[in-house]
């Protein structure tokens, strides 16, 4: 999951490879290319199957993180 966000999304280049350094990421939106107003997250599945039930509740709590209480600086 970090790999396919870091690339599709082009997270910096500091980034960290954990959950911290990914919410950062996704609250700190200053790496964004001049002119993006808005990040995306699409799935066509929820990640992490059945077996790592752990780290989906992780992702989607960090996404249900950032519904409810979004960036405040830079664009969206």
């Amino acid at each position: 999951l970090f790999g396919t966000l870091k690339r599709r999304l082009g997270l910096p280049r500091h980034f960290g490879w954990n959950w911290d350094a990914l919410n950062d990421a996704l609250r700190d939106l200053s790496w964004l290319p001049a002119g993006t107003s808005r990040v995306t997250l699409l799935h066509d599945g929820v990640p992490f199957g059945a077996e790592s039930t752990t780290l989906r509740r992780i992702y989607l709590e960090l996404l249900a993180g950032l519904v409810s209480d979004p960036p405040t600086e830079g664009p969206r």
